[in-house]
């Protein structure tokens, strides 16, 4: 008959954050004439089971008789961390508890064993009966177990009254203790290994900044994932790559590792009108890429070749029409081993391999040392220096005050309500426009967008406009001459017309608009890739177009305006404003074809400066003449 005191279970417990295994064993026993309590030993393992160590608790030289006595074996193991030069060391070990409660000998399956983060305890009742082999050592259980490097782990006995003993408890009030021999502490140490690499763009390519080969890729998340999560010793880790493009990591041997890095900021950073012409070029066959890297940053749709699609792509991701493919980024990071093996370009019908985007480490016994990426900006194919990481999504405004290219706008009053057409003239050579982006925004106090009509620009489509961006003032537009047509579009044609409404009276149009480059690319680009920075003008008037006159100017009494009529009739409306933006009056006429004029009374309009709006068909015009008695 035996009484027992300790509840058979086995308990998981959270790991705490130490690295002192002690381990305490009692055998327990009420009489034990002639009778052996054993030895108690660890003994490292050379077994390192997903990169973990193995401490080995044996029990050896034992001889506990099944006489009937009710006999408790007890061991408690305690762990600690020794961290060289620092006397107070944070708790840097992780015991894993599945494996460790696992480990337990079979024949104590049941008894009560605890593991934690700083030790494990167990207790085993009736021992006498397991009828064990005195002459075998028996391992009771394993400690699995890592120490964040470097530092090293210990495992000391316990050796309380209570620990690493035989007691019987065959008579409760009479409880005789039998402490075991103990070994020396076992310990195991942990070296510090180093994973380290640099992430650097293409040679001769997107990063030769200033001269420099090889140039970094700075700002970007550096992930290093393990096979094992056994907190704070071994867990993934994050950095941010350094600003000549290193990053480092230290880690434990024995473990898988996999290096991922990741940058996803300011998608179209560094994207502009000579990206996506590039693009079309090598898509037409007219003049191919000359690097691999090229094609990958042009290839939007990921399907490792370049066509329309992408070049549609490029220009989307400008005006903020992209939708991202699965598995798209803003950046991509081909291993610099991969991309040396990527076959040099062809004219037609070229694929670049597929790559992996990570470093695959197995059982890692040494320092691993450049283990390098080759970072790619998705759709920068000029080879743009940026490392987008400015404030802005486009990674910061361009300097305008070189710019040698313009938007002009006609300054004029609107009245309160008043829909009007707003002609958008281009400055600086249309014969050599092949590309041209902007991003223009509308006082959304002031200006309500309706629509934009055809101008002479050949090969607008509604993919050149983000439709969506127009509902808060903002007209993001890309433009290709996909056609490589010759164009004859002068500084008085306008490229098309953007039709608004007044919200309030407006004096002057001017101050109302403004270019957004930190928005979007805001350039064009010639057919031979020459860029050019965009800047915003006004006009007084309206350009003379296609003979359009005003007779007298200053006038007091009566204007004479005379247009063109190009074909057939023409419904022809004229309106005056004042310089508050107030419609002053209206006039409606119907002309046939040819040369015409119409003379108007504007005697009773105040005197000062008046503009005027020229509805021809489908033409506009606007100007101003100054009226005075």
């Amino acid at each position: 008959m035996k009484t027992l005191f300790f509840s058979q279970r086995v308990h998981f417990c959270p790991p705490p954050t130490c690295l002192l295994l002690a381990v305490a064993f009692t055998l327990i026993s009420v009489d034990m004439l002639g009778q052996v309590p054993g030895t108690l030993t660890f003994q490292s393992a050379p077994v390192h089971p997903f990169g973990y160590s193995r401490m080995d608790v044996i029990w050896s030289g034992y001889d506990i008789p099944n006489d009937g006595n009710n006999y408790y074996l007890r061991v408690n193991v305690n762990i600690d961390n020794l961290v060289t030069g620092d006397p107070n060391p944070p708790d840097l070990w992780c015991v894993e508890q599945g494996f460790t409660i696992g480990s337990l000998h079979p024949a104590l399956s049941g008894e009560t064993f605890i593991v934690t983060n700083y030790g494990a305890d167990l207790t085993a009742s009736d021992i006498g009966a397991l009828n064990l082999n005195p002459l075998s050592p028996m391992t009771l259980f394993s400690i699995y177990f890592v120490g964040a490097p470097p530092s090293y782990v210990t495992f000391n006995w316990d050796t309380d009254a209570n620990g690493c003993r035989v007691m019987d408890f065959t008579d409760i009030n009479n409880i005789i203790h039998y402490p075991c021999n103990l070994s020396s502490q076992g310990f195991d140490f942990f070296p510090a290994r180093t994973v380290s690499g640099s992430i650097y763009k293409a040679p001769i390519t997107q990063s030769n900044c200033n001269g420099v080969d090889n140039a970094a890729v700075s700002g970007v998340d550096v992930n290093l994932f393990t096979n094992v999560d056994c907190s704070p010793a071994q867990q993934n880790q994050f950095m941010v790559n350094q600003n000549d493009g290193t990053y480092a990591f230290t880690v434990n041997e024995e473990f898988n590792y996999t290096i991922a890095p990741t940058k996803d900021n300011n998608p179209d950073c560094g994207v502009n009108t000579t990206d996506y012409l590039m693009a079309w070029q090598h898509a037409n066959g007219s003049a191919p890429f000359q690097y691999p890297w090229q094609v990958v940053a042009a290839d939007m749709n990921l399907d490792n070749t370049v066509t329309l699609a992408d070049v549609i792509g490029i220009i989307n991701l400008i005006n903020g029409n992209f939708e991202e493919p699965h598995g798209w980024a803003s950046w991509t990071f081909p291993t610099a081993l991969a991309y040396g093996f990527f076959p040099p370009v062809t004219p037609f019908g070229y694929y670049y391999p597929n790559f992996d985007e990570y470093i695959s480490i197995i059982d890692l016994n040494s320092d691993w040392t450049n283990q390098d990426f080759v970072g790619i900006k998705r759709a920068d194919v000029d080879g743009s220096c940026s490392d987008c990481d400015g404030e802005f999504q486009g990674g910061g405004a361009e300097d305008r005050s070189h710019a040698n290219a313009g938007l002009r706008f006609t300054d004029q009053p609107m009245e309160a309500g008043a829909e009007v057409e707003l002609p958008v003239y281009f400055t600086g050579g249309g014969s050599d426009l092949a590309a041209l982006a902007f991003a223009l925004e509308l006082s959304a106090e002031h200006f309500e967008i309706l629509t934009v009509r055809d101008g002479s620009l050949p090969g607008l489509r509604e993919g050149c406009f983000n439709w969506r961006a127009m509902d808060g003032g903002l007209l993001r537009f890309a433009w290709l001459n996909m056609q490589g047509q010759e164009l004859n579009i002068s500084e008085n044609d306008p490229l098309f017309y953007i039709a608004v409404r007044a919200k309030q009276n407006i004096r002057s149009v001017e101050g109302l608009l403004r270019l957004r480059p930190d928005i979007q690319d805001c350039s064009m680009a010639s057919p031979e890739l020459e860029r050019s920075l965009l800047a915003l003008e006004f006009s007084g008037e309206a350009p003379v177009t296609k003979g359009v006159s005003v007779f007298p100017n200053p006038v007091r009494d009566d204007v004479t305006i005379g247009f063109d009529v190009p074909s057939g009739t023409a419904e022809v409306v004229l309106y005056f404003y004042g310089t508050e933006g107030r419609l002053l009056a209206e006039h409606g006429f119907r002309f046939a074809e040819g040369r015409q004029s119409v003379t108007l009374p504007v005697g009773g309009l105040p005197n000062g400066l008046v503009s005027y709006q020229l509805h021809v068909g489908g033409s506009r015009y606007a100007g101003k003449f100054f009226k005075q008695d």
